[in-house]
C-alpha cells in the first residue's frame, strides 16, 4: 500500500535494539542535513545521540514519541523540516484524538472492559501491564488483563499460558494476524475463554501497520478510534469506515479503494 517513492528510498539499517546494523559509511555517504531517532525514551539517548553525532559530524535529534507526545512529535519535525503547515495538520488530528479519548474514559468511568492482546506463534505472547507498547489501552479506557508478570518490551514480549488467561478471562481478544486469530478460534483450548465463547475476538488490522502499535508510532492514533469504537460504540460513534479513510489519506497518503477497505477491517469489526 505504501507509494512507491517512500518504497524506493534508501535504507541504513537499524540503529537500537538487538538487531541493530547502522551501516555507518552509507548513512554518512548518503550525507543528510540531520539524523532524527523517534520513540520510546531509553535512558541514554542524549549520550547515544551525541556519539553518532560526533561520529558522522551530522547533526542528531532525539524526539519521545509517547501516545501524549504525538503532536508535540509532529510540530518537532515541521520545525527541523520546514514543513510547518502540513504537520500542523497531523499535530491538530491527534490532539484531537487525543481528546476524544480523554473524553470517553471519562464518561467510561470504573466500567472498563477487559482486554488480551495476543501474538506470537500460539497467541501466548503479548505485553504487559505497564510495557511501552500496551500504552494504547490506557488511552482508549480498556484494561489489559495481563498484570503481576514481567514486563518484557522487546522481541515477543511477555509469554503467558492458557490457566492465567482462564484466571483473568478477558472480556475481548485481540488477535495480532489472521494466522492468531484463526487458532483461539478453532482450537479447543481457547474455547474455555468466555470472550472466544461469545465470539469476541477480533483481528487487529495491520495493514501496512498494526493499529496498536507495532511499531509504535502514529498507527496507534487509528487504533485508539478503531478499538475504541469497537468496545464502546455507544460511547466513541464513529463510522469507522470514514475515519480509516481518512486516516490514511491524512497520514500516508494513500486512498483506500472498497476492497483495500475490507482487506484492512476484515475480521476486526462487530
Amino acid at each position: 500500500m505504501i507509494p512507491k517513492k517512500y518504497q524506493d528510498l534508501p535504507k541504513f539499517g537499524q540503529f537500537y535494539g538487538k538487531s541493530s546494523n547502522l551501516n555507518m559509511e552509507a548513512l554518512s555517504a548518503a550525507d543528510p542535513q540531520v539524523i532524527v531517532d523517534i520513540g520510546e525514551k531509553k535512558g541514554s539517548e542524549k549520550e547515544d545521540m551525541d556519539k553518532l553525532q560526533q561520529q558522522l559530524k551530522i547533526p542528531t535529534v532525539f524526539i519521545e514519541a509517547n501516545l501524549d507526545h504525538l503532536p508535540a512529535t509532529y510540530q518537532k519535525l515541521g520545525e527541523l523540516t520546514g514543513n510547518k503547515k502540513a504537520n500542523q495538520a497531523l499535530a491538530d488530528y491527534c490532539t484531537k484524538v487525543l481528546a476524544q479519548a480523554k473524553a470517553a474514559r471519562q464518561k467510561i468511568g470504573d466500567k472498563k472492559a477487559t482486554v488480551y492482546y495476543a501474538s506470537g506463534k500460539a497467541g501466548l505472547n503479548t505485553n504487559a501491564q505497564g510495557s511501552f507498547h500496551s500504552q494504547i489501552f490506557d488511552t482508549i479506557g480498556v484494561t489489559n488483563v495481563v498484570k503481576d508478570v514481567q514486563i518484557a518490551s522487546q522481541g515477543n514480549g511477555t509469554t503467558v499460558s492458557i490457566e492465567q488467561l482462564m484466571q483473568w478471562q478477558p472480556e475481548y481478544i485481540i488477535a495480532e494476524s489472521d494466522a492468531v486469530y484463526q487458532t483461539i478460534k478453532t482450537d479447543p483450548s481457547w474455547q474455555q475463554l468466555t470472550a472466544v465463547q461469545k465470539n469476541r475476538v477480533y483481528k487487529v488490522p495491520t495493514v501496512p501497520y498494526n493499529f496498536l502499535g507495532f511499531p509504535p508510532s502514529v498507527n496507534r492514533i487509528m487504533g485508539i478510534q478503531w478499538l475504541g469504537n469497537l468496545i464502546y460504540p455507544d460511547v466513541y460513534k464513529l463510522d469507522i469506515q470514514k475515519n480509516v479513510k481518512a486516516y490514511y489519506k491524512l497520514f500516508w497518503h494513500i486512498d483506500l479503494t472498497k476492497a483495500r477497505l475490507q482487506q484492512v477491517l476484515d475480521h476486526s469489526t462487530r
